[in-house]
């Protein structure tokens, strides 16, 4: 059963009554006859049995995969699902399925309220080889879930997030079928989501959506809606965002579109204007060619052949007569209501036959709909044939009454509306041919496409006369082609250029001055066959080639558009389908009847297609090799940090570890730690947390790697430098911990605001490769990578880890001479200089990225992060780690340092703190002195003994056994830990004087020791090369007279030191080296001249 019900809407002079055209194959859901075998027997496989009670649009999903299976659509699968889906339909999933987008926006629901916007989500790429078609925003995008029963794909969003493209449908068949063209070609072909605005407020319930799945067939309510381009251009060509926005604002819903499928040559005039004002491009031709002319039904023409031409009405007849004719001839219609009140006897409620016994009332008066939008009443009362239900009728009205009205009586012209190219005023006006139109809704007396359909109908059923003003091509004359009701064209004055140019404008047409309404003499010619024009929103083309816009991502709508060319005969084809199927004729024939065209000649349209498209998109997937094996090689850098961090843990109480400061060591490691899950996350997908979660660990590991050796390096410079210049220095390790702490709180605070402000996020880059996709466009490679709006964040962090290097190595350089046990130099150059060379290519890497795959860059860079790593540890940690590990007493358990440990807690009790490990190792220094002068003091009676006598009997007495024990000393002395060589050296002083007694030589030195401290006092500044110069001996008592504290104290005739520490330098210009002394026979050191040496007792001052 098929039927169409007609909504009448606003009573505006230029705008055409809703005709809403509902499915009509009705069926019984889950009956196994009637339900969806049913709906694939009348339509197609795709369409199934709604909870309504009709069969769905098969082409719901698309057109292509129905008529070209074999390469639009999986065929493995898809069959199968799609029948599934027909017996596990829901309800309600049903109802919001078939519910529009725009219909959500407006319906009121009584105890509810009106729906939520749905807007269109930028959705993710999906790979799908059933090729469904492109979304749009009529889609109920919240169904797009799973592809599953309950949840099927019926569309796939733009994998290229293109712009929405809206087109007017317009209100005539050959308009509505090129939209359609377009819609199938941008949404299945190039992946541009496409919808068609009828002009309605979708709240009405009317779509002309290919893809609709009630099958609605609506007419769109203008036939030239400009007001819609204006908003399309208002808007930047965002229609979405404009309506959400008027609705949100609860305004009155406003038509917005971009494209303009046929504008007729009786539109001229405003196409000028337009473009004159911007509004539209310069117009191009459609592809087809039109033409007016008026028609008479074959039925007619036989009757009365003269009616075939102007000449013929006007042969042989005077004025009167002629005007009595055609009154007589073509009688007005009426409508359904008309019927009710005045023909029918009981106001329709039975069947109503003519004379001729066909069949007028079906036996019920026409159905009226309440309208909330517009508060005007809908019904069918306003149409001229209802299917099945009213089959017209057309009678003498007092226009048609040449009794009473001889001069002015006219018969019926069923002419167009208005705003159409229309000339049939004119032309019946100076060809002298009495009739006139009679449409309540127009200036004119035209009426509406729809209605125009209904009123020929009605003259076909009741084989009335009538005389009809239409076009080609057209869906009409086709259904009537071969039959007695076949339109015959009426003959007019041929149309000449001067003809043209004199038409009436469409502003006379639709002046409410009937006298503006007849024109020229000279434009009343037949219409001219003409190209109709397609038009063109001006802001469109900028959109899409702007200055800037990412290639690969262009939308290919404009070039497909304007290339688009629909020619007459191609829809005269369609036409010709549409009729002879006639299972659906106002809903499924149509669609059918375009998709089976677009099917047959899918090779024509593909050349509409700009070259290079449709583009696919290959996602460079982060599951290749190279990044597997940076992961793993990131994840043995974690584990190669943590073990060393263990066994630092586990020798921090060697002499090694303390030296080097076990808190910083702690430092270091954290940093590589970090720095080793930035290579972690390095080589996994980027997301919106890892993105900046890299950065930090990135720029937080480098910072706690380098900012605490850098800190210690300086103070123990500090330390050495002021030793040199016999200056005191005091730090305090509360200071440097505060250093580093306000370093790194600066650089978080730093990446906070990075953070905050201008976050690394995940972005896709887009490149247009070589390589050809299946329908022979380009492939859009497409790779995942972090970065942010502004690379000036990561320029400044590149900066940040360059200086932080610098000052490495100007320290490394400036700590070449220090005491070995303090001495990093070496290793901290090699360690400068490899991550160096690593940010080196770490920012070639950044600067010339675009010529490498992400995937592949983000690889490169964890490799590089780990082996940074790697290196460090190696250079820095593993030596030491070696060290500690040789067979050695924790330095703390040392037996020998038990008074040290005394002296340690004594001065931590004075100072009210813990002692910093510098403190502990000055006072372990003070600790050996003491023992030095312990064991010196043990051969002060053999000296004072030696002293009586001469020089020469001392000797002999101490050398009486020289050779053998030279011999046991020199192997012992070797076995000595430095401390107790350095005392058996003092022995040896003391013991061998160089030629007089200790008292005397103390004595003289007491007796000298005024001018011998001025002389010292004043050659403080000598550099220390001179000392290099001395033998051993007399280097290691220099470098001891020249402490720490820098002064020389003489108190009773003994040189006294405040010690603080010592630097050594051996012969060869090293620093810190432990060299083997020069012995004497007895074993003894070698030296030359004497000095006393008395430590100040628990002095530890800074």
């Amino acid at each position: 059963m098929s039927a169409s019900t007609t909504i009448k809407t606003t009573a505006s002079t230029r705008t055409t009554p809703l005709l809403l055209v509902s499915a009509t194959i009705e069926c019984t859901q889950n009956d196994p006859e009637l339900g969806d075998t049913l709906c694939e027997e009348k339509y197609r496989i795709g369409s199934y049995c709604t909870s309504k009670g009709f069969c769905s649009n098969p082409f719901h999903k698309g057109c292509l995969r129905q008529v070209l299976p074999n390469y639009f659509q999986n065929t493995t699968n898809s069959t199968n699902h799609d029948r599934k889906l027909r017996t596990t339909s829901n309800n309600k999933r049903e109802q919001q399925q078939q519910l529009t987008w725009h219909a959500k926006l407006r319906r009121k629901l009584t105890p509810l309220g009106r729906q939520n916007y749905i807007s269109v989500p930028q959705y993710e790429y999906i790979h799908n080889n059933d090729k469904l078609r492109t979304c749009n925003s009529e889609d109920d995008l919240t169904l797009l879930t799973d592809n599953n029963e309950d949840n099927p794909l019926f569309c796939r969003p733009s994998p290229f997030h293109y712009q929405e493209v809206r087109i007017l449908s317009q209100n005539w068949e050959s308009a509505m079928f090129s939209s359609w063209i377009m819609q199938i070609i941008l949404s299945e072909l190039i992946d541009v989501p496409t919808t068609l605005e009828t002009s309605f407020d979708p709240s009405m319930g009317g779509s002309f959506n290919f893809y609709d799945p009630e099958l609605r067939f609506t007419y769109s309510k203008g036939s030239y809606d400009y007001d819609a381009l204006q908003n399309a251009k208002d808007n930047n060509g965002d229609c979405i965002t404009y309506q959400k926005q008027r609705f949100q604002n609860n305004e009155t819903y406003k038509s917005c579109a971009h494209i303009m499928p046929e504008a007729w040559n009786g539109q001229n005039d405003n196409i000028l204007m337009y473009e004159t004002q911007n509004l539209i491009e310069p117009s191009i031709g459609a592809g087809g060619v039109a033409k007016y002319s008026w028609y008479i039904p074959k039925f007619t023409a036989k009757s009365n052949p003269l009616l075939l031409s102007h000449f013929g009405i006007n042969a042989g007849l005077d004025e009167l007569e002629n005007r009595r004719i055609m009154a007589e001839t073509f009688l007005r219609p009426q409508t359904f209501q008309y019927f009710c009140n005045y023909i029918s006897k009981d106001n329709c409620t039975t069947p109503y036959y003519d004379n001729d016994g066909r069949l007028i009332i079906s036996g019920r008066p026409p159905l009226s709909f309440n309208n909330d939008d517009d508060d005007s009443n809908s019904d069918e009362g306003d149409s001229y044939f209802v299917r099945d239900v009213y089959h017209g009728h057309f009678s003498a009205t007092n226009e048609n009454n040449c009794t009473k009205n001889p001069t002015m009586c006219t018969g019926h012209l069923s002419n167009v509306q208005c705003d159409w190219s229309t000339f049939a005023i004119p032309q019946a006006y100076y060809n002298n041919i009495p009739v006139k139109g009679s449409g309540p809704d127009d200036p004119g007396g035209g009426y509406a496409y729809g209605r125009m359909v209904e009123i020929y109908n009605a003259a076909n059923y009741t084989k009335s006369n009538v005389l009809f003003y239409w076009f080609t091509p057209d869906a009409l004359m086709r259904e009537y082609l071969g039959t007695d009701s076949e339109m015959q064209r009426v003959l007019l004055p041929p149309a000449t250029e001067s003809c043209v140019e004199s038409r009436v404008t469409e502003e006379q047409r639709c002046s409410a001055n009937q006298n503006e309404h007849i024109g020229q003499e000279e434009g009343s010619c037949d219409a001219e066959a003409h190209s109709y024009q397609k038009l063109i929103v001006s802001n469109m083309y900028k959109q899409y080639y702007y200055e800037g816009i990412d290639i690969t991502t262009r939308s290919p709508a404009y070039d497909t558009i304007k290339n688009i060319q629909v020619k007459d005969l191609w829809l005269e084809q369609m036409f010709r389908e549409w009729y002879e199927r006639d299972v659906d004729r106002w809903n499924y024939d149509p669609r059918s009847a375009v998709c089976e065209w677009v099917g047959e000649n899918i090779d024509a349209l593909q050349r509409f297609i700009p070259e290079s498209y449709p583009r696919s998109i290959h996602v460079e997937q982060y599951d290749r090799p190279i990044l597997f094996v940076a992961a793993i090689i990131a994840g043995i850098c974690v584990l190669v940090v943590a073990t060393t961090s263990t066994l630092t843990y586990k020798y921090r109480k060697r002499k090694v570890m303390l030296y080097a400061q076990p808190t910083f060591l702690i430092y270091v490691l954290s940093g590589l730690l970090f720095v080793c899950i930035s290579a972690i996350l390095f080589s996994t997908t980027p997301s919106e947390g890892t993105c900046m979660a890299r950065e930090w660990f990135l720029v937080l590991g480098y910072s706690f790697e380098l900012v605490p050796l850098i800190v210690k390096v300086a103070a123990i410079n500090t330390l050495f430098q002021n030793a040199i210049k016999f200056k005191r220095v005091k730090i305090e390790a509360k200071k440097l911990h505060m250093t580093v702490g306000i370093i790194i709180s600066l650089v978080a605070l730093y990446l906070l605001i990075w953070t905050i402000i201008d976050p690394s996020t995940r972005q896709t880059n887009r490149e247009l490769i070589d390589e050809l996709n299946e329908d022979g466009g380009q492939v859009i490679e497409v790779n995942l990578s972090c970065s942010s709006e502004s690379s000036v964040w990561l320029v400044i962090v590149y900066i940040y880890q360059f200086l932080l290097l610098m000052a490495a190595t100007v320290l490394a350089f400036q700590s070449r001479k220090v005491r070995q046990e303090f001495n990093e130099s070496i290793r901290l150059g090699f360690v400068v200089y490899s991550q160096f060379i690593f940010l080196v290519i770490r920012t070639i890497i950044w600067s010339f990225g675009s010529f490498l795959t992400t995937n592949i860059a983000n690889a490169i860079a964890s490799y590089l992060l780990s082996a940074d790593v790697i290196v460090t540890v190696c250079v820095y940690f593993v030596p030491k780690l070696l060290d500690a590990m040789k067979p050695q007493e924790d330095f703390q358990d040392s037996a020998r340092s038990i008074s040290y440990y005394s002296e340690r807690d004594t001065r931590a009790n004075q100072v009210g703190r813990p002692l910093s490990t510098v403190e502990i190792i000055r006072i372990d220094h003070a600790r050996e002195t003491k023992e030095w002068e312990v064991r010196a003091r043990q051969f002060e009676p053999a000296t004072r003994r030696g002293s009586t006598g001469s020089r020469i009997s001392m000797e002999s007495s101490i050398t009486t056994d020289s050779a053998p024990i030279a011999a046991k000393r020199r192997a012992s002395y070797r076995e000595l830990d430095p401390a107790r060589r350095r005392a058996s050296f003092l022995e040896a002083a003391t013991r061998r004087g160089s030629g007089c007694s200790r008292i005397s030589m103390e004595s003289s030195i007491t007796q000298d020791s005024a001018p011998i401290a001025k002389s010292r006092a004043s050659n403080r500044s000598v550099d220390t090369d001179f000392t290099m110069e001395l033998d051993p001996a007399r280097r290691h008592a220099s470098f001891l007279e020249r402490s720490v504290e820098g002064s020389i104290l003489v108190e009773e005739g003994t040189t006294e030191f405040e010690y603080d520490g010592t630097i050594e330098d051996n012969d060869d210009g090293k620093i810190g080296e432990e060299e083997e002394e020069e012995l004497d026979d007895d074993g003894s050191p070698h030296v030359e001249g004497l000095y006393s040496l008395k430590n100040i007792d628990n002095d530890t001052s800074d």
